[in-house]
């Protein structure tokens, strides 16, 4: 994730301290989602992964605007905003 958006700040992420309910379906572990706090961004994180290794993972994660500015996909939100509020100012 800290590759794709060019952010080093999820590259010695560690999930440690979680309660998490889970159950085996369809020849797997499904973790049902939970919420979790790394270093002040707020995530919920679920999925599966199946006994041959197979991994479905998602993490759903409030990233502050500060922290993409290196990369291509906050500089394209930066771009968007910035267009749409000149053309808020304009109204």
């Amino acid at each position: 994730m800290g590759q794709k958006l060019n952010v080093d700040f999820f590259d010695n992420m560690s999930i440690k301290d979680t309660k998490n309910w889970f159950e085996f379906k369809d020849g797997g572990l499904e973790v049902k989602d939970f919420d979790y706090k790394w270093k002040d961004i707020a995530m919920t994180i679920g999925g599966s992964h199946k006994i041959n290794q197979d991994m479905n993972y998602h993490i759903l994660a409030k990233i502050p605007r500060k922290m993409l500015e290196k990369s291509s996909v906050g500089a394209a939100a930066n771009s968007g905003l910035e267009a749409l509020s000149k053309e808020a100012g304009k109204l």
